[in-house]
């Protein structure tokens, strides 16, 4: 087997499905369409959360990558999505993850302690 069919090979077993298709497609011999050239609008928190299906609470709390505008957070959807995908992101939700289970404990912790006073 060539080094070229090697390479075509190892890149097709990790590409995504979407990656396999186009590729499949301009093997084929199917006209590939350009790539959109109109920049992606930004979108107030609200209408990202709508978009990407994920409460507004959530979006802010991430710390996700915005662009002050006119004195108001705007983001970009494909920016967003891309950083929830990072590596980046994965540390952020555990650490989110560690102190959400921390509060809960404390929680839990007051909760009982004032039900032994009550005995």
């Amino acid at each position: 087997m060539s080094d070229l069919t090697s390479q075509v090979l190892a890149a097709l077993i990790t590409a995504p499905d979407e990656l396999k298709q186009q590729a499949l497609d301009v093997l084929k011999g199917i006209p590939v369409s350009a790539p959109s050239t109109k920049p992606e609008p930004f979108l107030t928190l609200a209408e990202l959360g709508r978009q990407l299906n994920i409460s507004a609470c959530s979006l802010a709390r991430w710390k996700i990558p915005r662009y002050p505008l006119g004195g108001q957070a705007k983001y970009i959807a494909s920016e967003v999505v891309a950083y929830l995908k990072s590596v980046e992101f994965n540390h952020v939700s555990k650490e989110l993850k560690r102190q959400r289970a921390i509060k809960s404990a404390d929680q839990a912790r007051r909760t009982s302690g004032n039900e032994e006073q009550d005995e």
